[in-house]
């Protein structure tokens, strides 16, 4: 049954070919990797909430900001910038972020440093697909640390969501 559809649909083609002069058709002369290729600015929002493990447990939620630079060629879209974050356990954080996106399929992943207004330096590693990901932090909370406690650094795993506004942007200019 599906050869015989393969075929009424060849000989429907056949049977009417596409005109030169049609305007409905858009032709694109050269290579399809420059059009997906770009350089622009790239802003990035996400949010979200955990648990920080340190000398004691303590949730934790957080917005973040990053704003910088994003480089795509098809299909691998790469961001750099600087981050500011607030959560509920410290006060404002400020750090870098390199993040790397697969267009085709959405999954993405972050690194970067970060230190807060006491000093107290950490890391972040990240993965997810599409809005969604996980992430994972090392740094020191002065707020749910006791002062005698020295090199009170902790791990926290927050759950987040996030809103790639640089990259919705660069979907919407290549329609």
């Amino acid at each position: 049954m599906s050869s015989a559809r393969s075929l009424a649909l060849v000989l429907l083609v056949a049977a009417f070919p596409a005109r030169a002069d049609d305007k409905s058709q858009v032709i694109y002369h050269g290579s399809i990797a420059g059009w997906y290729k770009a350089t622009m600015l790239d802003l990035d929002l996400e949010g979200g909430g955990g648990f920080f493990w340190g000398n004691r447990t303590s949730g934790i939620g957080f917005g973040r900001v990053r704003s910088g630079i994003m480089f795509v060629k098809l299909p691998i879209a790469v961001a750099i910038g600087a981050t500011f974050e607030v959560n509920n356990v410290s006060m404002a954080t400020y750090g870098a972020q390199l993040e790397l996106l697969h267009l085709e399929t959405g999954v993405w992943g972050q690194l970067g440093p970060t230190v807060d207004g006491h000093g107290n330096f950490g890391g972040l590693l990240s993965v997810g697909w599409s809005l969604f990901g996980i992430e994972a932090q090392v740094r020191g909370y002065d707020e749910v640390r006791p002062s005698a406690f020295q090199g009170g650094y902790g791990f926290a795993l927050v759950g987040k969501l996030r809103i790639p506004v640089g990259y919705i942007l660069y979907v919407l200019s290549r329609k």
